[in-house]
């Protein structure tokens, strides 16, 4: 007869895999994407293009006269903040940091139209070893684009000021993640923190270690809601009129839900019933943490 696995030992292996996924990740930017089998081959730095030099950095500002629906940012090490304004443009300010002059030089910026999508990425000359830092960015874009995506290794992602209705796409493997407002939002965290306001159909929220504390303002017919995390706590607050099909499960933890619940099912680690006519999926489950689902104020 098999033996069960305890919550324990899931989040073990859980963790054990991001953590193996983070050294995979961090070789893969330290070697300049090469595969392995070229460690000691002709492209390793020499001394004097070497990792001995002092850091500098260097900042720029490039703004984007074209019409553009979509905003896409990839980044390896850094802050990413999005920000909208009250002009038709798109305004890219950055910081990158580099090991001497020699190599800041070689640290491009990618600023690049691609139909109505604006992409917005470093670009490391090889050989890369660890001869490049960060670079943080800040764009402010119009408050009306369609549509963001984000993603990041190492550094917090922040968004705000934007309309309702801008579908997100953000995730990072290492740093915070905020979005101030949001229509349609999926938002990822390795490690760190996630806080979001969404009003929109379709919402993702995971981190595999950290809380997540969201506000949902309103919920399209036809979508669906899905929050987890494997260690850390859930808190939640949704508009009062909330209709759903509600499921709530921690594995080692506290269920709280402030909201009138038809009840289906209701276990100490489990709560599952109907808020209203229950007509759009709500779910919502840790392994270490508890689990607040109350009314917006």
């Amino acid at each position: 007869m098999k033996s069960k696995r305890s919550p324990a030992d899931i989040l073990g292996i859980v963790l054990g895999v991001v953590s193996i996924a983070l050294v995979a990740a961090s070789l893969v930017y330290l070697l300049g994407s090469r595969p392995l089998r070229h460690l000691r081959g002709p492209w390793w730095p020499r001394t004097e293009r070497g990792w001995s030099g002092a850091w500098q950095s260097e900042e720029g500002t490039e703004e984007v006269t074209q019409s553009v629906q979509r905003l896409d940012v990839n980044n390896i090490s850094g802050e990413v903040q999005v920000e909208g304004w009250d002009k038709d443009t798109v305004e890219v300010h950055y910081v990158k940091q580099a090991r001497g002059s020699e190599a800041l030089r070689d640290f491009r910026i990618d600023i690049l139209v691609d139909g109505g999508t604006l992409r917005v990425r470093p670009v490391y000359a090889q050989p890369a070893g660890l001869r490049f830092g960060p670079v943080s960015f800040d764009i402010k874009v119009p408050s009306t684009l369609k549509e963001i995506k984000v993603h990041n290794v190492s550094g917090r992602i922040g968004v705000a000021n934007l309309s309702t209705d801008v579908s997100q796409e953000l995730e990072t493997v290492s740093g915070a993640i905020q979005s101030e407002r949001s229509g349609d939002l999926r938002i990822k965290s390795t490690s760190g923190a996630i806080d979001f306001s969404f009003t929109g159909a379709n919402l993702y929220a995971r981190s595999v270690s950290g809380r997540i504390e969201g506000k949902i303002r309103g919920l399209q017919q036809g979508g669906s809601v899905e929050v987890e995390t494997v260690s850390g706590s859930l808190d939640l607050a949704a508009f009062r009129g909330l209709d759903a099909q509600l499921r709530l499960q921690s594995v080692s933890g506290s269920i709280s839900c402030g909201f009138p619940v038809q009840i289906s099912e209701q276990k100490r680690t489990r709560l599952e019933g109907r808020i209203g006519a229950g007509t759009v999926p709500f779910s919502a489950k840790t392994v270490s943490g508890s689990i607040t689902l109350s009314p917006l104020e």
